[in-house]
């Protein structure tokens, strides 16, 4: 019985994914049970316990079905995570307050010059291009954004193609400092019309201006905790000495490291006693010493170490 890895064929594998795949399909059809687990067991048991032992004793190497299987779960997820953008980045907005403007009259005639029916019997799909306008003197909302048709009116026609439409909502989140060209769609019929307005993309300015400000606030966040902590960490593990005692255990007993032991750092007091048999500590002493007499201290001559 093999154990380990199966001996991988390029040419198996191509000739299973073509030929063989066509001949599995009209067995398939022509041989009842043909494929269902469990048939093999019924037809040759021999053969179905030694390839039941032999899967299990071995794996594959095929490099064909390994790119198949990622090829696959690539697509599917980009496939995914394409659905799930395009759904979850679009806002769709309704104009309001049409019902106070001579919306439909202009709407029925831009189309009209268009060559497109208007309020027939079922509902019609109409996709024009109308202007956002900001409205910072809005007494009402100086936030407001109105909607506009800017479309050239025909000469000696009696109802203009361009003037105000609507609002959009209030508390939209669209935040525009000019006017700007937006594609609508258009719902009409029985009587009644809509007019939906995709703002995503004037969304996205205002959301990546936010999450910039709120990942510099962030870091800056970080930083100051980061300088709080360490800070207070420093000031937990120091205390406080007389500058001239430590000094002048530094200068003349800091081969030994007596310094550390007055300043409580039982660790670099030992480290200092236990190579005290070289010139390193000496030198080390010494700069601590001097160190010390040239820190500015208050009355009381207190210094951190």
């Amino acid at each position: 019985m093999k154990i380990g890895p199966r001996k991988p064929s390029i040419k198996k594998s191509i000739s299973a994914r073509t030929t063989g795949k066509a001949k599995r399909a009209v067995k398939k059809a022509v041989i009842p049970g043909y494929g269902k687990k469990g048939t093999g067991w019924i037809k040759d048991p021999k053969k179905a316990a030694y390839n039941k032992v032999y899967n299990k004793t071995t794996f594959g190497v095929n490099p064909l079905s390994s790119i198949d299987v990622n090829k696959k779960s690539l697509n599917s997820n980009i496939k995914n995570d394409n659905q799930n953008n395009q759904q979850s980045s679009k806002k769709i907005l309704e104009v309001v307050g049409t019902q106070y403007t001579d919306a439909e009259r202009i709407l029925r005639n831009v189309l009209k010059d268009r060559g497109e029916t208007w309020d027939t019997y079922g509902y019609q799909y109409h996709d024009l291009e109308l202007v956002l306008v900001p409205e910072p003197d809005n007494e009402y909302d100086p936030k407001a954004i109105a909607v506009y048709s800017n479309h050239p009116t025909p000469k000696n026609a009696k109802i203009n193609r361009s003037g105000k439409i609507g609002y959009l909502p209030r508390n939209s989140g669209v935040i525009l400092n000019e006017p700007s060209e937006i594609e609508t769609t258009i719902k009409e019929g029985y009587g009644n019309f809509y007019i939906k307005v995709d703002v995503s993309k004037y969304l996205e300015r205002k959301e990546s201006m936010t999450e910039e400000r709120d990942s510099v606030l962030e870091s800056e966040n970080i930083d100051d905790t980061i300088i709080q902590n360490t800070s207070s960490i420093e000031e937990k593990n120091e205390i406080l000495v007389n500058k001239f005692i430590f000094s002048l255990l530094a200068i003349f007993l800091g081969t030994l490291g007596i310094q550390w032991f007055y300043a409580q750092k039982f660790k670099r007091g030992l480290l200092y006693f236990v190579f005290s048999w070289t010139s390193i500590t000496f030198f080390l002493g010494l700069y601590e010493g001097i160190k010390a007499l040239l820190t500015p201290t208050d009355n009381n001559y207190l210094i951190r170490r």
